[in-house]
């Protein structure tokens, strides 16, 4: 170094060292300052929490997150997922997401299984702690309907057919209803036939044999599957006719 230079060594520096250094130099004539800006780089924080869940199915959990509040002085290249089974405690990797991703679904998980999942950021310098989630529990969200709701209504009789209706399930189950199985069999029989499947809430009822005495069910069904069925405590009869509606309860 020659006489009209200088040099300012800053030892074990931090993040929080990063801003502007002023040096002032002074003599008998006066005094000279210059400012130096120090940028220190270093891996990002962890990304910000809670971390979220968003939602919950039979084989998957939706997380989210918030970027870190420091980014090390570097952009965020990408963000790495993992998941352990709480039973096990082994965490394996599940997926690196791009920088400006800050929600991910996690697939192929088991249901009734209890899972954590934890995410950090990664700079050009490295990786961040992780953010940790609380134990979560894997179920389907949505169930199987309760049974449609009675009376039955009787409407349109004749010797061979008949109208029936009916009230939807007091619980669908957290999803629509998909549709209705209708089933039949003669009192003094034991086995079930299934006459349809319908979306509405009504179906006419033909092939009836003339004085005979039916049972009838009818099961709601959603996407989980089908539910309890509905069966109304007092058989129809065929070519029963009736002056007005008719409900069995």
């Amino acid at each position: 170094e020659d006489e009209w230079s200088s040099t300012v060594a800053i030892y074990s520096v931090e993040r929080p060292d990063t801003g502007v250094y002023t040096i002032t130099a002074s003599n008998a004539a006066g005094t000279a300052t210059c400012n130096l800006n120090l940028k220190v780089i270093d891996k990002p924080s962890a990304p910000q929490g809670p971390m979220r869940i968003k939602e919950i199915n039979s084989d998957s959990v939706t997380i989210e997150w918030n970027k870190p509040s420091d980014d090390g002085g570097l952009d965020i290249s990408s963000y790495q997922i993992e998941r352990c089974n709480v039973g096990k405690m082994i965490w394996s990797k599940v997926a690196d997401v791009d920088h400006d991703v800050s929600a991910y679904s996690v697939q192929k998980l088991h249901e009734d299984a209890e899972y954590m999942f934890r995410v950090c950021a990664q700079n050009a310098v490295g990786a961040s702690d992780f953010l940790d989630s609380e134990p979560v529990t894997v179920k389907c969200r949505y169930h199987k309907p309760s049974a449609p709701q009675g009376p039955l209504q009787i409407t349109g009789v004749t010797d061979t057919s008949l109208t029936i209706a009916w009230l939807p399930p007091f619980d669908n189950g957290g999803i629509a209803i998909e549709d209705y199985c209708v089933e039949i069999k003669e009192v003094d029989k034991k086995a079930w036939r299934k006459i349809s499947s319908t979306k509405d809430l009504h179906l006419k009822v033909s092939d009836l044999k003339k004085g005979s005495s039916y049972d009838i069910r009818i099961i709601a069904r959603n996407h989980v599957g089908y539910g309890k069925p509905y069966q109304p405590d007092e058989p129809i009869v065929a070519g029963k006719r009736i002056s007005e509606k008719k409900l069995i309860s």
